[in-house]
């Protein structure tokens, strides 16, 4: 009672820290103007009422910046809040598909329709009229929308031409239950107890999907400078993030190597040039488990939750023997050992099989490149004396502490085929461009400027697509 008579007396003597409780008018509140919005939106979070994005400062703030200072706050409210992260993400990508749509407008301004009506007008004279591909080029910076996906595309395909056909493609996963770095940025001490700490760790990943996000993009661009560039003579690469639907994030790269064997080159004719490119990829692509014995392969071998491997620094690899180090991660992040339906079962030709083609055959005489002769398929088989084992490289998987599949690109077709499925993902709305901007028109007032239609297309755009907590931490949280 002493501390609520403290607090009374406190707001009495200092009425200023009273908020009015928001009005509910009968206009749209314009976010543009409107000093402490979000204080009205977000009690919680801003309880006096002060720290908005558009109060005078000496510098200029950008709505970006004051939301990822926000995510960052040392108590993590913000990021831990909800909704607050899926509202300043919408509020992001709505003032840069607007920006997005000025910059179009004034740079088109002498042969481009002003007004609706003009704009009405344009599109039912010249169906093959460009004006809305014309104007999605500009919207190529808003992430997740078809026109930065085809931008994307169109990187990897210029790639693919220039310098030809990469020699790995490999992702890389995130231990996000398990990284130490990783939950020693949140708040809190890890239980002792197994099972204590298991739940600590999830609450974590949930709790904090901006620190998991951020975390997972720093480790990943140390280990391309570090690992990647320096210790296997990279070329150049071509990566992109996906986050499942949980938050999980994960990474696709495609790398070029150095002194590497281009599969598309290779004269299959000759058996020097061959066995040259099977000791290489030899080298590099492994499939081989170091545990002879099968009993000895279960991953439920570790019952402790605090002994599993991927819970270790990499700065303790120099104090650990590295051989059975391997062996315990292998066992445990790298073996396929049970198909499910909803997970990796695909329905195909009236069975099901795994999308990843597991159980993979056995090969105990030495990594295998041949060419089919009836498809004409260049294809490779590791050595491989586990049907269970996914490829991968022994030391990046070491270095990287968590689930990886590093695999050969046998030719452009293969690179080809990811870029058709990346378009797949992008593009799953029917209607064109044109379609979409001439059904937005119908909608506005014909004397209102065009312009208005010209941002709603692109603010169109930014809402075809699901995301995830994680990806739009990772949105509101971007340089």
């Amino acid at each position: 009672m002493e501390l609520i008579r403290a607090w009374v007396n406190n707001l009495n003597a200092n009425p200023t820290t009273l908020i009015d409780w928001p009005k509910i008018g009968a206009s749209p509140i314009n976010e543009y103007v409107t000093l402490g919005l979000l204080d009205m939106a977000f009690i919680a979070l801003f309880p006096d009422g002060r720290c908005h994005w558009l109060e005078p400062r000496m510098r200029q703030v950008h709505l970006h910046e004051f939301v990822k200072h926000l995510l960052r706050y040392r108590d993590h409210r913000f990021g831990k809040h909800p909704r607050f992260r899926y509202f300043m993400m919408n509020m992001i990508m709505r003032h840069r598909a607007q920006n997005s749509s000025a910059a179009f407008a004034k740079r088109n301004l002498q042969d481009m329709p002003i007004t609706i009506n003009e704009l009405r007008q344009h599109m039912e004279n010249i169906p093959q009229s460009n004006l809305a591909d014309r104007l999605i080029r500009f919207g190529t910076t808003l992430r997740g929308t078809r026109s930065y996906w085809a931008k994307c595309r169109a990187k990897l395909t210029d790639m693919l031409h220039q310098i030809d056909t990469p020699t790995i493609f490999f992702t890389l996963s995130a231990a996000d239950m398990y990284w130490p770095d990783l939950h020693a940025l949140m708040l809190g001490t890890s239980p002792n107890t197994s099972r204590e700490a298991q739940n600590w760790r999830k609450k974590n990943v949930i709790d904090y999907p901006h620190i998991v996000a951020h975390y997972m993009h720093l480790r990943h661009t140390i280990f391309r400078k570090e690992i990647l560039e320096k210790g296997m003579n990279i070329k150049d690469y071509w990566c992109r993030y996906e986050w499942q639907h949980r938050g999980s994030p994960h990474v696709h790269r495609f790398l070029w190597i150095n002194g590497a064997p281009n599969m598309d080159n290779i004269d299959w004719s000759n058996e020097e040039e061959q066995k040259s490119a099977e000791r290489y990829f030899h080298s590099i692509i492994h499939a081989w488990n170091p545990r002879e014995d099968p009993h000895q392969r279960n991953i439920h071998a570790f019952q402790n939750y605090l002994q599993h491997p991927c819970l270790k620094n990499t700065t303790e690899l120099a104090d650990m023997d590295i051989d059975h180090d391997y062996e315990d991660i292998l066992n445990y992040v790298e073996r396929h050992t049970v198909c499910k339906e909803g997970v990796c079962l695909r329905k195909k030709q009236g069975r099901m099989v795994c999308r990843y083609n597991a159980p993979w055959p056995l090969n105990l005489r030495g990594s295998k490149l041949y060419e089919d002769i009836e498809t004409g398929e260049k294809k490779i088989e590791p050595t491989r004396n586990d049907d269970r084992v996914n490829s991968h490289n022994r030391h990046i998987l070491q270095l990287w502490r968590a689930n990886i599949d590093w695999q050969l690109v046998l030719s452009k077709y293969v690179v080809i085929k990811y870029i058709a499925k990346y378009a797949a993902k992008a593009e799953k709305s029917s209607e064109t461009y044109h379609q979409m901007l001439m059904h937005l028109s119908e909608m506005e007032n014909p004397d209102d400027l065009a312009a208005r239609a010209y941002r709603r297309l692109l603010t169109e755009t930014v809402i075809e697509r699901d995301m995830s907590h994680a990806f739009r931490a990772s949105i509101d949280g971007e340089q």
